[in-house]
């Protein structure tokens, strides 16, 4: 994983349009990326947040691997899921 530094998480909704987005270290910065294996399996975990995520919606999630100039484009690779969330309490 070297040069690669940031997790980016993005959430988009069904027309593509950004509602979340988050750069930020693995592990609060306790396991850095450099710091992984190849084929190793990383557990992190972020809370995401916005007003505009609607229950029973579908929406893309994609996680980046970023360098330190991400907002350059510096990228690693990336993944998209798709993914709902449930109403509180549901």
């Amino acid at each position: 994983m070297n040069g690669l530094q940031s997790i980016v998480l993005t959430l988009q909704n069904e027309s593509g349009e950004i509602i979340f987005q988050s750069t930020g270290d693995p592990q609060q910065g306790t396991y850095p990326l450099n710091h992984w294996s190849v084929g190793e399996t990383v557990t992190d975990y972020y809370n995401i947040s916005s007003t505009r995520i609607l229950p029973d919606h579908v929406y893309n999630l994609t996680v980046t691997l970023a360098g330190p100039e991400a907002s350059e484009g510096s990228y690693g690779g990336s993944v998209t899921v798709p993914i709902r969330f449930s109403a509180p309490g549901g």
